[in-house]
Parts: structure tokens; sequence; C-alpha cells
């Protein structure tokens, strides 16, 4: 178990649901933290006394929804003078095509990268690119981070002691499903584009 591990665990015992919170906004927008390995410990802690489920499952779920959004509204806001800055003339094809995408499959994909760690940070940025409307992007994602926060809790839950190994497991699905929906994204997008070009 690595120091920031230890140190954010330490943290979560010592203030509870205030550190819940904190850990649960923040852990969206800073990517080494280990946002599902916090979710999964809390779990843990439900299954031990420590924490009680329903106050947990709504702080996670808020401060989660709360951090994505803040980083969806940066882009909202300040997305396009950063691309202007870093691309003068053109934006790349396919980061344009990308966005389409988003555009048509913003909701599942909203979802889905919930349960990918930081994939989700990317989401949030190309959705408030696109940009997808608040009450959507809103909706999709607390109903991915429900279902994410649930699913960690019950395997936190059952697992206790051996936690370790089941966020180890935890971290491979998710790199492979981060992995699998960005090879779908750019399959879809390249699909789109033959057809449009031909």
């Amino acid at each position: 178990m690595n120091s920031i591990v230890i140190a954010i665990l330490s943290f979560l015992l010592l203030y509870k649901y205030t550190a819940l919170f904190v850990l649960s906004f923040i852990c969206t927008f800073v990517v080494p933290l280990p946002s599902n390995v916090i979710v999964l410990v809390t779990g843990v802690f439900i299954g031990q006394g420590y924490f009680i489920f329903w106050p947990s499952l709504a702080i996670s779920t808020i401060g989660g929804t709360l951090g994505d959004f803040f980083t969806f509204w940066l882009a909202t806001r300040y997305g396009d003078r950063v691309i202007r800055f870093f691309w003068r003339k053109k934006r790349p094809d396919l980061f344009t095509r990308t966005e389409k995408y988003m555009s048509r499959n913003a909701g599942l994909t909203i979802t889905i990268s919930r349960f990918t760690g930081s994939l989700g940070l990317i989401v949030n940025l190309l959705a408030g690119l696109t940009p997808v409307k608040y009450k959507k992007f809103l909706l999709f994602d607390f109903i991915g981070n429900v279902l994410n926060v649930i699913f960690l809790f019950t395997i936190g839950y059952f697992v206790g002691v051996y936690w370790e190994k089941a966020a180890d497991t935890i971290n491979d699905v998710g790199v492979a499903l981060t992995v699998a929906i960005i090879a779908y994204v750019l399959y879809c997008v390249r699909r789109h584009y033959k057809k449009a070009s031909g």
C-alpha cells in the first residue's frame, strides 16, 4: 500500500463524512488520487461499522457529481480558448469528429466512464467542449456515479480485509474498459468519417 493511499485512508477515518465528500469531489479532476479505491474502502468501512450506507452513498454520489460538473463547466467556459491557443489555425480533424461522436452518444459514454476512473475526467472535458447540455450531463453523470458507488460499496463490504486485491482487480478492469471505450470511440469516429467522405 503506497503512502498516498495510507494518508487518504487516515484522513477518511479521522474526518469521516467530511473527508468522504472532499475526496469524492477532488478525485474527479486530480488524476493521481485513486477514486475507485477510496469508494471501495468506504464499502469496507461500512462493513466494519465505521460508516453508514445511505449517508455514504449520498455523500459520495453528490461529491463525485459536483466534481465532474466542475470539470465539465471549466471545459464549457474555457475549453475553446485553450484549443485556439494550441491550434491557432484549425482544430485537428480527429478532435472535431470525436466531439461529434460525443454529441450523439453523450449519455451512454458519460454513464459508462464513471466506472473507469481517470477516463471520466477526459469524458467530462469532451462533454464540455461538445457541448452537452447541462441537464443532460448532470442526469447521466449522477446515474453513473450512483451505480458505480453502489457497485464499489458492495464489493468493499464483502471483500473486507482483502480489499487491496480487489482494488488491483478493479483497476485492471478499469484500464481494460478504458482501452475498450477509447478503441470503440475511435472506431465509430473513423467509420462515420469514411461514410461522410465516401
